[in-house]
C-alpha cells in the first residue's frame, strides 16, 4: 500500500538516497538502492503525467464553473 513519502536529497557528497514512507501502521525508512529507485520511478511517472499550471488552472476554473451552474 502506497501512501503519502518524501525522498530527502542531502548535498553531503556520499550521502545515500532514503525515502521515508507513511503508511496506515506508521513511517519507515528504506535505504536499499531498489527501494529508493521505486519511489524515484514513481514520482517521475507522476510528475510526467501531471498536467502544467496553465492545464491546472483551467480544469479548476472549469470545475468551479460546473459548480455554480
Amino acid at each position: 500500500m502506497f501512501g503519502p513519502y518524501v525522498v530527502p536529497g542531502f548535498p553531503e557528497e556520499g550521502a545515500l538516497d532514503v525515502v521515508l514512507a507513511d503508511n496506515p501502521s506508521g513511517s519507515m525508512w528504506l535505504e536499499r538502492e531498489a527501494d529508493v529507485s521505486r519511489y524515484q520511478d514513481l514520482f517521475d511517472a507522476a510528475r510526467t503525467s501531471a498536467l502544467s499550471p496553465a492545464e491546472s488552472r483551467a480544469v479548476i476554473h472549469r470545475r468551479a464553473e460546473e459548480h455554480q451552474a
